[in-house]
Formats: structure tokens, C-alpha cells, sequence
């Protein structure tokens, strides 16, 4: 549930300076309350969290680990990806979600094997930014909710969960996401039309998977116990119905199957 009236009055002068490109939070009007008792996280939505002014700064990313560039990189695929298939779309965040999208296909495996370069550590942070500008203002999707309730409950990293559930759920999506994945596809160069939408939407998600593979990031999510599942789905589906604007509304038994694949 997002508390959207939380932030009723305008705030001093804030100046965000990110340190990862990932989160995109320097643009966002969003920002999360950790309640560490009843392992729950609380998005707070509203205008006055949007900071007046963003410095991006490659060379704070300098020194990143390896680990944690690979993390918050796909965070930010993921906030574009998620944004983009989304049903809150404009010409505006389509075309600010896609320009996140080539950046990071064709940056974040450089900046995680070359992290001293500040071309590839620039652009991961201007692809961070447009994605950004698109989720704050398209949202996001399930993979955000199962995502959130991992971290919540196992306290593991959210770029990492997103990384992990991404493309279980491009593929649970089936049918419903294969148009947009299809524009992304020919957008970044991966296929080209006459291929067919659902050879290119499965070229997108095995970019991501190989992405993943390439950065060491897993395929299950190591924390997850099967008898959290449940509460794993109830959360998720607590927050994304009817909130986010999903191509695809999952019903709890569609869920659960999700959430068993992510099991290690």
C-alpha cells in the first residue's frame, strides 16, 4: 500500500547525489519505510520527495564491488523493463524506459568487468536516470512486489531479487508482454521485425539471463524457504493488486508457481 498523503508540505532544498546507478532515486517521488518487526516495507508516494536538483557524478561509483555495480545495474533494467510493459505508459517514459534499456544492455556487463572506466560508470548512471524518469511516473510490477517481500522478510538486496525474478516473470507474462518486449528487442538490436514478436521477446529475455550469468548473479534466490512461500505471495499480491498496472493480473495460484520457481 503506498501512503500518498504521508509528505503533505514542500520540503527544504534537496540536492540527491547517488552513489550506485540503480536506484534512480535522485528523480523518483517514491522512497520506502523499513519496519524491521513485522518484516514489511512501506513505499511512500508523493511530489515533494522528487529532489530539485541531481548530481551525477561517475567517479562516486568508482570502486564499487563488482557485486553491487552488477545489482543495482539490473535494478534500474528493471525499473525500465517493468515501466515499459507497463499499462501506465506515455510516449514520454516508452521512450525514456527504452533509451535505459540499450544503455544498460550495452554498458552494465562493461562497467561490472571495467570498473575504473568512467564512460561505461557515466552512462550506467544516465541509464539509472531515464529509468527512473520512467517508473516514477509508469511504475512498476510484480517483480517489484515479490522483490519487495524478500527483502523485507530475508533481508536480501533488492537489486538482486529483481535481477533473479525478472525473467521468470517476462516469461509468466507470456503472450501479454510479447508486443513490448518484441519494441525492445528491435529498439537495442537484439532482432529485427520480420522475426516475429515472440522470437524477439524471447531474445530480450535471454539477453537478460545472459546478463545475469555473465555478473555471477544467480538464477534461484538462495534465502527463500518453502515455508515462506505463502507469505511471500501474500504480500506480493497485496501490493501489486489492483495497484501497479501490470500487463497481466496474476491470480494467487499463478503467483505461488512464480514464487516456487525462484526456490533453490
Amino acid at each position: 500500500m503506498k501512503h500518498i498523503t504521508a509528505i503533505r508540505k514542500p520540503m527544504p532544498l534537496f540536492v540527491a547525489v547517488p552513489t550506485t546507478a540503480g536506484t534512480g532515486s535522485e528523480s523518483t517521488a517514491g522512497a520506502v519505510i523499513t519496519n524491521a518487526n513485522n518484516h514489511s516495507k512501506y513505499p511512500v508516494v508523493s511530489l515533494f520527495l522528487i529532489p530539485q536538483y541531481a548530481v551525477l557524478d561517475e567517479t562516486l561509483t568508482i570502486g564499487l564491488p563488482k557485486d553491487v555495480t552488477a545489482y543495482t545495474g539490473m535494478d534500474a533494467l528493471t525499473h525500465a523493463v517493468e515501466a515499459y510493459i507497463g499499462e501506465f505508459g506515455t510516449a514520454y517514459t516508452d521512450e525514456e524506459a527504452l533509451k535505459a534499456i540499450k544503455m544498460i544492455f550495452e554498458n552494465l556487463e562493461q562497467a561490472y568487468l571495467h570498473g575504473e572506466n568512467l564512460e561505461y560508470r557515466r552512462n550506467m548512471l544516465v541509464a539509472s536516470n531515464y529509468a527512473a524518469n520512467a517508473f516514477t511516473r509508469a511504475h512498476v510490477g510484480y517483480v517489484h512486489t515479490i522483490s519487495h517481500a524478500l527483502s523485507a522478510i530475508y533481508n536480501v538486496g533488492h537489486g538482486k531479487t529483481n535481477a533473479i525474478i525478472l525473467p521468470y516473470m517476462l516469461e509468466h507474462y507470456g503472450k501479454s508482454a510479447e508486443g513490448k518486449l518484441a519494441q525492445i528487442a528491435i529498439y537495442t538490436g537484439l532482432g529485427k521485425e520480420e522475426e516475429g514478436q515472440e522470437v524477439l521477446a524471447k531474445k530480450v529475455i535471454k539477453r537478460i539471463k545472459d546478463m545475469n550469468e555473465k555478473m555471477d548473479i544467480p538464477s534461484k534466490v538462495e534465502e527463500l524457504k518453502e515455508k515462506d512461500i505463502e507469505l511471500v505471495v501474500n504480500k506480493a499480491l497485496k501490493e501489486g493488486n489492483p495497484a501497479y498496472p501490470v500487463p497481466k493480473i496474476m491470480n494467487r495460484e499463478e503467483m505461488d508457481e512464480i514464487v516456487r520457481e525462484l526456490l533453490n
